[in-house]
């Protein structure tokens, strides 16, 4: 098996290697750092390493026998119109693939060759890092579905009924931005994110009495969702305790990041909840 790659759109429709096209000479799927320091004597002082996003590129061959070449390049054109469109990445050790959001900022055509095959020149640009496809799910509060479970997309799925040191494993070697999901009524809500050895890195705190309340941290996603009496509320930001990591400043705050390791996670919420927490993330790599 040879490493493979395709494209999903908005639609959900998927374009890879088939019958009649394949994706050859895969470039800039490994890493690239810039970074900024001061020059010491003979040694480089960093002061900060920044990963980019690197350009890939690729090239798409399409030939048929029976179907006109210059129609599947447009199928193919329409296709990567319906956005955001991903990149999926898999190699031959992997069991499932990766993928990321991306743009396609170059789609250059090329005539039919001799070998009756059209060779397009594709550029993508990244607008994420890589993410598993496999989502970790922790699911606390009631008690029904106990255990782990595989879903379409088979998420892992643990189900607690505490609401306190609660652990996260991110496996990647990158952040993982999260997504916390409280169903249920709660007032005053407020959450902490631990590293191993018990710093606090992260916190948010949202004042008022809430039915729901969403908090996605994925940067081209970031959001907040608040419903109370079956109804979204409108202004969600204006509800957060901007507050209350003033004595620590170098907390993040509302939108939660998982650092690569275990981590902890405790949520304050009204005495008798009766509700679910769930926290959502993938793990995240700069490279694979």
């Amino acid at each position: 098996m040879y490493r493979q790659i395709y494209f999903k759109n908005s639609l959900g429709q998927t374009f890879g290697n088939g019958q009649t096209n394949l994706f050859a000479n895969l470039q800039g799927f490994g890493f690239q750092n810039t970074l900024t320091g001061t020059r010491v004597g003979n040694s480089l002082l960093i002061s900060q390493s920044l990963e980019e996003l690197v350009v890939k590129s690729t090239e798409l061959m399409i030939w048929s026998a029976n179907e006109d070449i210059y129609q599947l390049y447009l199928k193919f054109a329409r296709f990567v119109q319906y956005e955001p469109l991903y990149l999926y990445y898999r190699t031959p050790n992997k069991n499932e693939a990766v993928f990321c959001q991306v743009k396609i900022t170059q789609c250059a055509k090329g005539e039919v060759g001799q070998d009756g095959i059209m060779r397009v020149a594709l550029n993508i640009q990244p607008l994420t890092f890589w993410f598993d496809e496999t989502e970790n799910v922790i699911s606390t509060g009631r008690t029904e579905n106990i255990g782990k479970t595989y879903p379409l997309k088979r998420p892992y799925v643990y189900s607690l009924v505490s609401t306190s040191n609660i652990t996260l494993f991110n496996d990647g070697i990158k952040d993982a931005p999260m997504i916390i999901e409280v169903d249920g009524s709660t007032t005053d809500l407020l959450y902490n994110l631990y590293d191993e050895q018990g710093k606090r890195y992260g916190i948010g705190k949202f004042n008022g009495t809430f039915d729901s309340i969403v908090v996605n941290s994925f940067e081209l996603d970031e959001s907040i969702t608040l419903m109370r009496d079956g109804a979204v509320l409108p202004n969600p930001y204006n509800y957060q305790d901007l507050n209350v990591a003033s004595s620590d400043p170098t907390s993040r705050v509302t939108f939660l990041k998982l650092k690569s390791g275990k981590s902890t996670m405790n949520f304050n919420v009204s005495e008798g909840f009766n509700g679910t927490i769930t926290v959502r993330w993938r793990n995240t790599y700069a490279t694979v």
